[in-house]
């Protein structure tokens, strides 16, 4: 039998641990990582499956040796508390996809660039919601809807998160198919309905952030300047921020 190759098995690793099965991702990225000892994505979700802190700051750094500026592993160390170890020399990183793309001097990186990182704002509110959510816990009806709200949604945002990181991580090239998945997801969160007005409102919002995401990812796909590709960027946070706000609008209504 023919061994997988090389995106299979992350493929297949990454679908074990959003199922919950670490062990069996665990063991896949093992094998990639014996092979392909320079895959970002290999041990950005290698961080997803250990248990202790060390373990996880080492993933972050691994990949910040071979990615100076990636986005998701610098936060994940400001998260966990840890410190950026600085490289005496430089690794080279071997690209997600099955073909390395052919670089072009006269083009910018065919990486997105660290500030384009979206999926870090997701994760955050998503916390920030836990939080809302205990404030309010002396208020039934707020708690009841906002936690309701988080059941149904927070899987998307995990999905969204997850597809971000991949997108984040993939060469220009290759970014079609990790904007495909984004809309897919997008129209995932769309297709969600809540009769309370103000989480609909709320949601509203959310999607409407997934949508600017998604034209900040094609804007660099377009190679725009850059000072377009950060506008797109900072319209996509600044609906996050809206989202945030309609939220916390809501949870101060039980006062």
């Amino acid at each position: 039998m023919d061994e997988p190759t090389i995106k299979e098995a992350l493929d297949a690793s990454a679908n074990a641990i959003k199922s919950g099965d670490l062990k069996t991702g665990k063991a896949g990225l093992r094998w990639i990582l014996e092979r392909d000892p320079n895959n970002v994505l290999a041990w950005l979700w290698m961080s997803r499956c250990t248990e202790s802190v060390e373990e996880k700051l080492e993933c972050f750094n691994r990949v910040l040796a071979i990615d100076p500026t990636n986005n998701h592993a610098l936060d994940g160390i400001r998260k966990f508390g840890g410190e950026e170890k600085k490289t005496s020399a430089p690794v080279i990183p071997s690209f997600p996809s099955s073909t390395p793309p052919v670089q072009d001097s006269t083009q910018r990186s065919s990486r997105v660039p660290r500030w384009a990182a979206i999926g870090g704002a997701i994760g955050a509110v998503v916390l920030l919601l836990g939080v809302i959510v205990i404030a309010v816990s002396s208020r039934v009806n707020p708690e009841e809807e906002i936690s309701a709200y988080m059941v149904e949604v927070e899987p998307i945002l995990q999905e969204w998160d997850d597809a971000v990181a991949i997108a984040d991580s993939t060469p220009r090239m290759s970014l079609p198919d990790r904007v495909s998945e984004l809309q897919d997801i997008r129209r995932k969160a769309d297709n969600l309905q809540f009769e309370n007005p103000d989480i609909a409102k709320a949601h509203l919002e959310l999607v409407g952030a997934m949508d600017y995401g998604i034209d900040a990812f094609l804007s660099f796909l377009a190679q725009d300047s850059d000072a377009e590709i950060t506008q797109a960027f900072d319209r996509y946070h600044s609906a996050i921020g809206r989202w945030e706000t309609d939220l916390e609008d809501f949870a101060a209504s039980g006062d």
